[in-house]
C-alpha cells in the first residue's frame, strides 16, 4: 500500500511534464493555423502569415537542438528521462521542417518544377532541402515496429542524425548564421564519442560517490553558526 502511494505522485508528475511538453511543442503549429485561417478569411493581413511561417525554420532548428542535447544530458547527469523525448522531438523537428519547405514552395504556386530548380540553384536552399530529405527516413522509422523489423540496422540508419546536423549548419552558414550553433553542436556530438563518454561517466560516478559519502553537518553545528 505504501509503495503505491509513493509511485503515484511520480507518475503524475511525469505525465504532467509530458503533457506540458507536447502543449508547448504544438504552440507554433496552432499559431500558424490561426494565422492561415485569419489570412484566408480576411481577418489578418497576408504579411502576418508570412512573418509567422518564416519562424518555422527557427522552431525546427531549436527542436533538433534539443533532440541532440538529450543523449549528452543523459551521459552527464545519468538521468533517463531525456531519452524519452528524443522520438517526439525528432517528429516535431520533421513536422516544422516540412511546413517550412511547404511555405517555400507556396511562393512558386506549389509548382514542383520551379521550386526544385530554385532549390538546386542555391546552396542555401539545397543544403536545407538535403537536411529535410535525410529527416524523412528517420521520422518514418521512429516507431517500435520499425525498430523491430530493422533490428541493428535501425541504429545504423539513425546515424543519419549526424548528417542532418551537418546540413542544418551548412544551411545556416549560407544564411550568414550558425557559428555559435555549430560550436554547440560540436560539443553535443563530442560528448557522444566513446572515449569522451566513458571519461564523463567516470567523473560523474566519482562526484556522486563523493557526494554520497560526504558526512552531513550535525544539526547542533548549524544551530550554533
Amino acid at each position: 500500500m505504501e509503495q503505491s502511494t509513493t509511485t503515484k505522485p511520480s507518475l503524475d508528475i511525469t505525465n504532467t511534464l509530458r503533457t506540458a511538453f507536447h502543449v508547448v511543442a504544438l504552440i507554433p503549429l496552432i499559431i500558424v493555423m490561426l494565422a492561415a485561417a485569419g489570412t484566408t478569411f480576411g481577418l489578418l493581413p497576408g504579411g502576418i502569415f508570412l512573418g509567422v511561417t518564416a519562424n518555422l525554420a527557427n522552431v525546427s532548428t531549436w527542436t533538433f537542438t534539443l533532440l541532440l542535447a538529450c543523449m549528452p544530458l543523459h551521459i552527464v547527469t545519468g538521468w533517463r528521462w531525456p531519452l524519452e523525448y528524443k522520438r517526439p522531438l525528432g517528429l516535431y523537428t520533421f513536422l516544422y521542417a516540412v511546413m517550412h519547405y511547404f511555405v517555400f514552395t507556396s511562393a512558386f504556386g506549389f509548382a514542383i518544377g520551379p521550386a526544385a530548380a530554385a532549390t538546386v540553384s542555391s546552396f542555401m536552399l539545397f543544403s536545407g532541402f538535403v537536411g529535410l530529405a535525410l529527416m524523412a527516413p528517420l521520422a518514418l522509422t521512429s516507431n517500435r515496429f520499425s525498430m523491430k523489423k530493422l533490428g541493428r540496422n535501425w541504429k545504423r540508419l539513425h546515424y543519419l542524425t549526424y548528417a542532418v546536423a551537418m546540413f542544418i549548419i551548412l544551411h545556416l552558414f549560407a544564411l550568414g548564421q550558425g557559428f555559435a550553433l555549430a560550436m554547440f553542436y560540436t560539443v553535443l556530438l563530442a560528448v557522444r564519442i566513446p572515449a569522451v563518454r566513458k571519461q564523463i561517466v567516470t567523473w560523474r560516478k566519482r562526484v556522486i560517490g563523493w557526494w554520497q559519502s560526504a558526512p552531513s553537518t550535525p544539526m547542533t553545528e548549524v544551530n550554533h553558526a
